[in-house]
């Protein structure tokens, strides 16, 4: 989508289409459960847009989430008819979710999975002269080798993104449990639940819910990732199902109500000092994402007891009825959704990125001699300009941005001051230039007034009413020899992603430092030579080159994505294989019978 589209264009095109997704594979789902087709659209509409539209902002929830209901629907079906193309069905649905990038809700989506299949044959065993489908076929060892098969070759499939990540992960600031790191970030205080029946006390506050309300020490937390809410409706219809005994008389409406009240609990943090030692737990932030799988519970509990509720009624008191809990239902998901909207976040008219062709900063900075790196506000959002800019957002990344040892001095100089020790590691970090949103005090700053003005994609960012671009004198650029020689230079003669390519020259010879992140991947040569890399400073990258004039070249060859691509194309081709020859044995079995008739 976004090769093909616009920016806005394309992120608008992802999102809608994943909420399709969402709400085909939960009425899908519901359907399965033998739910009525009307009780299967409640259950859509209140998985769907009870807990993403709160979430607009973080588009990996919707991208990743909408496929739960999808991984959920196969394992039903396969544990219905024993189909193998279920088990097909899982494994590319679970390697669609990973290949997303964003792991939480595909590892929370992994442990539903076999959370619920567990569940199912403790709970769905054969009762009698039941006519349930569900219960004429408990799950049995081969069940349970085709799911566990699915999940190995989900990973497989996935490897691409799997390898590299891995390797990311394993060099970031949340390689362990540490000051970057805290499993119980994200969660939902338990009196915060109360939104479940009163959204309106917590929702149109102005001012954060938890400040001042979390006792010390708590992990902390945030109104977007803490939200939890189904709609009154639902809930009431919850609340009849419980009474009336609905969903204890029935295998799988119990599993349901209990994974979903089990994610609840974890949702809540309360468990996190024990599941703080698990596998997976112990890496991931925000227990309280657990709560896309009660809302997934309450849509299904809420569908089965509207079902039970009208099981006797009239066809058109049915209809009646049905039509009334989806309009007031949908009427108050949208208001919650909206007031929760408004209070939490702003929508842009416009991200900018239409404006980037126009923009004087970014026409001064592409045409300067050598690549520039800016040091600016706003995180990583100067790098739309097509410029390096430091310093780096990054939620989850090289533990280097975050090594307190090698990161700029704290705090961020911002405003109109700096410390020596500030000025010195932004020259050493190669900055060429500083955008600040007023005049910097140049007692403090040694630098050059560039530009100053309104630039239609910064400032649409930074709200400010004019902007100051300055050079950074002193700074060692992008390419520098280690030991400053007059006679000897270095520049850039080629700068990509991939490959940068470097003219140097110099008496005597020496190490070249490239104030770019030393990272696995990165290999030099020199003159078509290959030269053993260095890391400088702990996070530059550098080599010794000899005296003379030489063409220094930096490629990026990165092993683990290599590795990754071929497991995942060994992956599909296997798949492949294994699909056809099921489909060739099947056509072989149907022949003698069709022969006979």
């Amino acid at each position: 989508a976004y090769r093909l589209l616009e920016v806005n264009a394309a992120y608008n095109v992802v999102q809608l289409v994943h909420y399709v997704l969402c709400f085909a594979f939960t009425w899908l789902l519901a359907r399965r459960l033998e739910l009525s087709a009307s009780a299967a659209l409640l259950a859509a509409l209140v998985f769907t847009y009870g807990w993403f539209p709160p979430r607009i902002t973080l588009e990996w929830a919707i991208v990743t989430g909408c496929w739960l209901p999808a991984a959920l629907w196969c394992v039903e079906s396969l544990l219905i008819t024993g189909g193998v193309r279920y088990a097909g069905g899982l494994a590319v649905v679970l390697a669609l979710q990973m290949l997303a990038g964003h792991f939480n809700l595909a590892f929370i989506t992994q442990l539903t999975v076999v959370g619920y299949a567990a569940l199912r044959w403790l709970f769905a065993k054969p009762a009698g002269d039941s006519a349930d489908r569900s219960r004429a076929r408990p799950a049995g060892r081969r069940d349970w080798g085709l799911i566990g098969g699915s999940l190995v070759a989900a990973f497989l499939l996935a490897a691409v993104q799997l390898a590299p990540t891995w390797e990311l992960k394993s060099r970031s600031q949340r390689a362990g449990v540490g000051a970057h790191h805290e499993p119980g970030e994200l969660h939902i205080p338990p009196w915060y639940l109360t939104q479940l029946v009163a959204p309106w006390e917590w929702y149109l506050e102005e001012e954060d819910p938890f400040r001042g309300r979390l006792p010390p020490d708590t992990p902390k937390t945030n109104r977007t990732e803490a939200h939890l809410y189904f709609g009154l409706v639902p809930l009431a219809l919850i609340g009849c199902g419980l009474v009336t005994g609905a969903f204890f008389r029935e295998g799988r409406m119990l599993i349901w109500l209990l994974m979903g009240g089990a994610a609840l609990v974890h949702a809540t943090g309360v468990l996190v000092p024990l599941t703080r030692h698990l596998p997976g737990f112990s890496f991931f932030l925000g227990p309280a994402r657990f709560g896309i799988v009660t809302a997934l519970a309450a849509g299904l509990l809420s569908a089965a007891a509207l079902d039970q509720l009208l099981r006797r009624s009239r066809t058109a008191v049915r209809y009646v009825a049905v039509a009334a809990v989806l309009a007031a239902t949908t009427l108050d998901l949208w208001l919650v959704a909206g007031t929760f909207r408004n209070r939490d976040y702003f929508v842009l008219r416009s991200a900018g990125t239409e404006f980037i062709e126009h923009s004087p900063l970014r026409a001064i900075l592409v045409a300067e001699e050598q690549p520039p790196r800016l040091f600016a506000p706003a995180a990583n959002t100067p790098t739309m300009l097509g410029v390096a800019s430091t310093p780096l957002y990054l939620g989850f990344g090289p533990a280097e941005y975050f090594d307190p040892a090698l990161t700029i001095p704290p705090p961020a100089p911002f405003g109109t001051e700096a410390t020596p020790e500030q000025i010195d590691w932004l020259q050493r970090a190669g900055v060429t230039h500083v955008l600040s949103v007023r005049p910097l005090e140049r007692a403090h700053w040694p630098v050059r007034l560039v530009w100053q003005g309104v630039d239609p994609v910064m400032n649409l960012i930074l709200h400010e009413p004019a902007l100051y671009l300055y050079r950074l004198n002193g700074s060692r650029g992008r390419v520098a020899w280690k030991e400053q020689d007059g006679d000897a230079t270095a520049h850039v003669a080629a700068y990509n992603p991939r490959r940068v390519e470097i003219a140097a020259e110099s008496a005597s010879g020496g190490v070249l430092i490239l104030t770019d992140l030393a990272w696995p991947g990165w290999q030099v040569m020199v003159d078509g030579d290959e030269a053993e890399p260095l890391v400088i400073e702990g996070m530059y990258r550098g080599v010794q080159v000899s005296a003379g004039r030489h063409v220094i070249a930096w490629t990026y060859r990165p092993r683990a994505f290599y590795i990754g691509i071929a497991i995942s194309a060994v992956s599909v081709l296997a798949l492949t294989i294994a699909a056809v020859a099921i489909l060739i044995r099947r056509r072989h079995r149907s022949a003698p019978l069709a022969s006979r008739g």
